[in-house]
């Protein structure tokens, strides 16, 4: 038996449409969102691979107007179909039940759904796998971690690995200098070997994610871009130093991070930083607003698989 269906952030043709297909079939539908960092919704060809893309939202499209054909209400949804593609409109899509993330979720998304405050239910942000963290070995010796992004795999500027290692070199020669060591976290898309092989032995690397709680707990602070793991940090009250990608003149990303994250343009800023540890606590008085605000209490993948359940059971 089908629970329900789970919709999440972009809203294409086949998300209105197994919308439709379930609420006709009395299955729960749930709207739940899914990255803080997403672009607003909508219908999206891709650039990259246009009539792939096109041709799959063909396909989308014939099967809507095929299920139409022996649907009651045909005018309105073919109304709803036709706001979408044109408009990015979506205010005449409902679900059964909306989950998001913290109290800034409800705001944006009215913007996209036309619903009622108290149909809602907050799940937290999700960053890490269990309510229980994990207990891990990590360094005796004080260090920073870096939460290394992609930047250069998905040609995000104008960067080489070269300009990346260097970089990195010279993060750990700042950190040495200040009788500190760096660990670094890589992006998943990244193979380990490589970077081992290109930086200093002193770097110290974290393989599995299930360990990365304890390694940012017991850390002095955080340094990263743009990544959502930047969240941890709010959650075990680390300072968090964001510094701008290079080769990359704007990140459209930093906005989120505003208000709890350390702006560094440089690395020469940020081995200032290092000496003066008001400037480097001076953000943490935000951090439970911020919490209240845009992640929420709960934070495991854990907790919000309940959620989910929870709520298709008591909408059937």
């Amino acid at each position: 038996a089908v629970l329900g269906f789970v919709a999440i952030n972009f809203h294409s043709t086949l998300d209105i449409l197994l919308n439709l297909f379930f609420k006709a079939k009395n299955i729960p539908t749930l709207y739940m969102e899914h990255g803080v960092l997403s672009e607003k919704p909508g219908q999206r060809v891709s650039l990259s691979n246009r009539w792939l893309s096109i041709r799959r939202q063909t396909v989308f499209i014939q099967k809507y107007l095929s299920f139409l054909m022996r649907y009651p209400n045909k005018l309105i949804h073919f109304k709803i179909l036709l706001k979408s593609l044109l408009k990015q409109q979506y205010t005449q899509v409902k679900y059964s039940a909306y989950l998001l993330y913290a109290k800034n979720s409800f705001h944006k998304i009215i913007k996209t759904l036309i619903i009622n405050e108290r149909e809602v239910n907050y799940s937290g942000y999700p960053i890490t796998l269990y309510n229980t963290i994990k207990p891990a070995s990590t360094l005796s010796d004080p260090y920073y971690i870096y939460i290394h992004q992609p930047y250069v795999f998905h040609k995000m500027g104008t960067c080489s690995y070269q300009d990346e290692f260097d970089f990195l070199t010279h993060l750990n020669q700042i950190l040495q200098r200040d009788g500190k060591r760096l660990v670094i976290k890589l992006h998943p898309v990244e193979p380990i070997g490589t970077y081992q092989k290109a930086l200093d032995s002193t770097i110290t690397f974290v393989v599995s994610n299930e360990d990365l709680p304890a390694w940012i707990q017991n850390a002095e602070g955080v340094i990263g871009h743009y990544s959502t793991v930047l969240f941890m940090a709010v959650k075990f009250n680390k300072p968090i130093v964001q510094i701008t990608p290079l080769c990359w003149p704007k990140n459209q990303h930093f906005e989120i991070f505003i208000d709890v994250a350390i702006q560094s343009n440089t690395l020469e800023d940020f081995s200032l930083l290092l000496h003066n540890q008001d400037q480097l606590t001076q953000k943490l008085s935000y951090y439970q607003r911020f919490i209240d605000a845009e992640i929420g209490a709960h934070n495991s993948y854990e907790h919000r698989t309940k959620q989910i359940l929870n709520l298709l059971v008591r909408s059937q």
